[in-house]
């Protein structure tokens, strides 16, 4: 049972010590150790580096021309951290 919440970006890897006892008048033990690899889950959002981007551009800008440049990041990694850009309004 995991008593806290596991995340990748924190730690990567736990390495835990096992002990087995059996019922015996005199109880044997054993130990080994145990290590459990975490894997990424997309559990980060994507955030903006800052809450509001303002750009402003002539009239006479030729098509094309570049107006504003906006920048986020996500913590977590490989496939889980790649940002995609949508405009969902506007002109």
């Amino acid at each position: 049972m995991v008593k806290s919440p596991l995340d990748l970006e924190v730690a990567s890897q736990h390495n835990l010590t096992v002990m087995v006892t059996d019922q015996g008048l005199t109880p044997n033990r054993n130990y080994t150790r145990v290590t459990v690899n975490v894997i990424d889950h997309n559990d980060h959002p994507p955030m903006f580096l800052a809450p509001e981007f303002e750009g402003r551009v002539f009239e006479t800008a030729a098509v094309g021309t570049s107006v504003l440049q906006v920048t986020a990041v996500d913590q977590d990694r490989g496939h889980n951290a790649e940002i995609v850009y949508s405009i969902l309004s506007g002109t």
